[in-house]
């Protein structure tokens, strides 16, 4: 073939018929990738010396972006999990057990301390049970477990008043509800039917 200005040129019958006197070859490769524990969304893992290569020159690398998949249950915060829990009103006043089967398969009870109140909404911890902290050993974030509370439609009047003078506000005496009944005019809340009053949400 043609020497292209090197003063020297190779015959057609001598030319490489994989890589037509290029010098190079394209080639498919399965490379396997170890994901190594705690690795974030979006961070890179090099794999040395497995890119293009041209001949006497190193070898490129192939770098892989990581997308880590939505879980279902749990969202990562940094090397923290989080998760959310429904519980009812006497487990919010009175202690709760609730149950949650971590990433790894363990089956985890969660217990609140006797005395703790858990409010609507309200964020806890449990130490340790997080994502493995990427690089650190045995490292670990911690689990967040975020609970709604499940009230009840209805309570009874009895228990409505027991329950006052157990949370320490004292039941009204008929001759003050009777004082205060002539100085108030009484109204009635009414539950809003959500789906037919979205808008409200946003109060």
């Amino acid at each position: 073939s043609s020497c292209s200005g090197v003063g020297q040129g190779v015959p057609p019958d001598a030319v490489c018929r994989f890589c037509s006197g290029q010098g190079i070859q394209s080639e498919r490769k399965v490379l396997t990738v170890k994901i190594p524990a705690g690795v974030h969304d979006g961070q890179h893992i090099l794999l040395n010396g497995e890119g293009d290569s041209l001949p006497g020159r190193r070898a490129g690398d192939v770098v892989c972006v990581v997308d880590v998949a939505r879980h279902p249950r749990f969202q990562r915060i940094r090397d923290d999990l989080a998760t959310s829990a429904e519980i009812t009103l006497t487990e919010a006043l009175a202690g709760c057990s609730v149950q949650v089967e971590h990433l790894d398969g363990r089956r985890l009870a969660l217990r609140s301390r006797p005395g703790q109140v858990i409010k609507p909404g309200s964020l806890w911890r449990v130490r340790g049970e997080g994502m493995p902290v990427f690089t650190q050993g045995q490292a670990r974030g911690d689990l967040l477990v975020q609970f709604s509370i499940i009230f009840p439609d209805r309570v009874d009047t009895g228990v409505a008043e027991n329950l006052a003078a157990l949370l320490g506000r004292a039941a009204l005496d008929h001759s003050e509800r009777a004082r205060d009944a002539a100085q108030l005019e009484q109204r009635y809340l009414e539950a809003v039917d959500e789906p037919q009053h979205g808008h409200h949400s946003r109060l």
